[in-house]
């Protein structure tokens, strides 16, 4: 996996949502999940200070069926991906 690439398996989630990404530096970061409207549904890893390097953080999937948005910020950067739950 390339740093900075960020990815969401399995897209839709089945069971858990796997959320792998990349940092090219140690820092803070912190993970939220939300929701078409911009609410956030989901933090993970509340500016929780990682290593450089690749990172997969894994949670049960509990998402209502609708579109989403993944996204990692740092200090200095951020990455967002989407993705849909169907039912």
């Amino acid at each position: 996996m390339r740093r900075g690439k960020l990815s969401v398996a399995s897209n839709p989630p089945e069971g858990t949502t796997k959320l792998t990404f990349g940092l090219q530096k140690a820092g803070a970061a912190t993970g939220r999940g939300l929701d078409i409207t911009g609410r956030t549904v989901a933090t993970v890893r509340n500016a929780q200070k990682l290593a450089a390097g690749a990172h997969t953080i894994e949670r049960p999937a509990l998402w209502q069926a609708g579109l989403y948005v993944v996204s990692v910020a740092t200090g200095k950067s951020a990455q967002a991906v989407r993705f849909v739950v169907t039912q």
